[in-house]
């Protein structure tokens, strides 16, 4: 099962994030990231997808500290 983030300005979709488990759920946890962001030309950002991973992850940390290292991932570029 995935952790979905999506992002909305007002009411305009503007991106997402998907993380699936990659480690059966284990208290130290591997995740595959992908981020999608759509492009906003009047603030010059581009369409961006990119893949990552997180890894060693702690399962007992609040969910916005995955989310955290999701958005990392989209904001690098990788």
């Amino acid at each position: 099962m995935p952790l979905i983030v999506r992002v909305y300005l007002n009411e305009t979709h503007i991106a997402d994030a998907t993380a699936v488990n990659l480690s059966d759920l284990k208290d130290v946890s591997d995740y595959a990231v992908w981020t999608l962001e759509t492009a906003e030309p009047n603030l010059g950002i581009k369409t961006s997808e990119v893949a990552g991973k997180v890894i060693g992850h702690n399962r007992k940390q609040s969910v916005w500290a995955l989310v955290e290292k999701m958005a990392a991932i989209g904001k690098n570029k990788g």
